[in-house]
């Protein structure tokens, strides 16, 4: 469904939504509609998820280790062979981590590294730590029960990638994302990419040890088993937690905000066997799940009664035999906005499958979702129902959507820029790895900062232009207007991890003749800034994919 597919008249109290024959369909009853809300409700219909039979793949791929990262066995000494210790090892080099002359960014060979103590990295900005395989990069926890295995404590727009984390039943919390209040730097802007947390109460527990946790991605990670929360949330800064395509299984909630607060947005996500619910909140405010799979869950998304408002989008979800009658019980004023989604309940179940009641009047529209079961919705509020309707089961189609995996490393043609190097030579690496278009080459900038007078130009290609994330800086120096970048299409380019810096006085970057049919343009964790007039111009966006990631 799109936005064109719903008629909103607020001057006569009434809406319509056109079916494949074109003959509207009336809502339930009069009402009348607040303008913000159906600037939502068309928003939210225009930007509708893919169905969860179909869940994007990611299309970019892992690059590296290069030689400017710093290797945690051959540099520090780490064993990981399970058995030694390695926590002093991995504590040295979160220490030196991003310092002055030291790589910002930490590699963890395969292996298995043992910790007894709670690993702490503190006070540091544009960092990463990745390791070589989630599969085959594992962090076990030896220590004392109820022990947290990681502390991320005043850390922001930094990475934490392609590990897995296993707390053995023993450990309370995997990763703590939180700040403290007395170090530098408000934590925000993390990435946690590739990732697997298994066996622990917590996968990771945000901002609950003071602030912080907020504007941060979680992609393609797992949450095995995981006693209280895949994700947890725990003040009123945790703003905006975006997780996409995560699995949630065996665990008591998937992702939440109690007891804490703060939002989440959840897109393409499975869950399987919550205990407690998919999702739950306690405190209020904008949340979204789309596109996700739930199985066998108790409930889907949750929360208690409050006074409060919270604009909440639950739309084109799959919710296949809920234990609870209600896969979706909320006690808050909404609006809520129900689109799309089916919901197979089980053969004992009897409505409502969603049930809507606040203090105050609940204001909820449904649209378009598919029962099994009479009666599905009810509010103690004002209610919109458009298009739903009930089917029998059997006609529910119940498999489960593959995720993509993590990202792989296909080991392509790396092209080295050497530390320092002048704006000649990173355009003659740019160069020569064009002439091996149709590869993926790599041309590789490692951590630093390097003057650009002069535009740089990459030809029409599949090149992939790398930094070693926010440390490698890009900035424009030169008289003119730029831009800094100029790539050219019909293209299929990749550029990661890395700052463009316009001083404000150049464009960043400026894509020309790409809209072709095929064209593709990838951006991941690429900061662009202090562009003169822009940061990002493409000029045609009809047949170019354009994917832009933690930007």
């Amino acid at each position: 469904m799109t936005a064109r597919d719903v008629e909103l008249d607020t001057s006569r109290r009434s809406a319509k939504r056109k079916r494949g024959s074109a003959q509207p369909q009336k809502i339930d009853r009069p009402y009348s509609f607040p303008l913000n809300f159906c600037a939502v409700l068309l928003a939210s219909l225009a930007l509708a998820a893919s169905p969860t039979s179909s869940i994007p793949a990611q299309g970019d791929e892992f690059v590296g280790p290069f030689p400017s990262w710093t290797n945690v066995k051959t540099v520090y000494g780490a064993v990981a062979d399970g058995t030694a210790d390695d926590t002093a090892a991995i504590q040295q080099g979160l220490d030196e981590l991003g310092k002055p002359g030291h790589s910002p960014v930490l590699f963890f060979p395969n292996g298995t590294y043992r910790i007894t103590k709670t690993l702490v990295l503190a006070s540091s900005i544009s960092v990463s730590i990745a390791g070589e395989d989630p599969a085959t990069t594992t962090i076990v926890w030896g220590g004392e029960p109820a022990g947290t295995m990681i502390w991320f404590n005043g850390v922001a727009y930094s990475r934490f990638v392609r590990f897995t984390l296993d707390g053995k039943r023993r450990a309370s919390v995997a990763v703590e994302q939180s700040w403290d209040m007395k170090h530098p730097h408000f934590d925000t802007g993390n990435e946690y990419s590739d990732n697997t947390f298994l066996d622990v109460d917590y996968g990771i527990h945000g901002g609950f040890k003071g602030g912080g946790f907020a504007e941060t991605t979680i992609r393609r990670s797992r949450f095995l088993r995981n006693a209280k929360a895949g994700v947890a949330l725990g003040n009123f800064n945790a703003l905006d937690i975006w997780i996409w395509h995560s699995l949630f299984e065996d665990c008591d909630t998937g992702v939440t905000n109690i007891p804490g607060a703060g939002n989440f947005h959840v897109y393409n996500s499975v869950f399987r066997r919550s205990a407690h619910a998919d999702m739950a909140i306690g405190n209020t405010g904008g949340f979204s799940a789309r596109g996700n799979y739930s199985v066998n869950s108790k409930a889907f998304f949750i929360g208690g009664s409050t006074n409060n408002p919270a604009t909440i989008d639950i739309q084109q979800n799959t919710i296949i035999d809920p234990a609870d009658s209600a896969a979706i019980s909320l006690g808050n004023q909404g609006p809520g906005l129900i689109t799309d989604n089916v919901i197979r309940s089980r053969p004992w179940a009897t409505g409502p499958v969603v049930l809507w009641r606040s203090f105050l009047d609940a204001d909820v529209t449904s649209v378009g979702n598919t029962f099994t079961i009479p009666n599905p919705v009810n509010s103690n509020g004002r209610l919109i129902s458009i298009d739903d309707r009930v089917v029998r089961p059997s006609t529910i189609d119940p498999r489960q959507p593959e995720l993509p995996g993590p990202l792989p490393n296909l080991h392509r043609h790396i092209v080295e820029v050497g530390a320092g190097a002048s704006q000649r030579e990173i355009q003659n690496a740019i160069l020569a790895a064009v002439r091996e278009n149709g590869t993926r080459p790599v041309v590789h900038i490692p951590w630093g900062t390097y003057s650009i007078a002069e535009t740089l130009i990459v030809p029409a290609s599949d090149i992939q232009l790398v930094g070693d994330g926010y440390g490698t800086t890009l900035r424009w120096t030169g008289a003119g207007p730029g831009p800094m970048i100029r790539l050219m299409g019909p293209t299929k380019a990749t550029l990661r991890e890395i700052q463009f810096d316009g001083a404000t006085r150049a464009d960043g970057i400026v894509i020309e003749d790409v809209d072709q049919a095929g064209s593709r343009v990838y951006m991941g964790q690429a900061e662009l800034r202090a562009g003169k007039r822009t940061n990002l111009f493409i000029n045609g966006l009809d047949h170019t994919k354009v994917q832009l990631e933690d930007l």
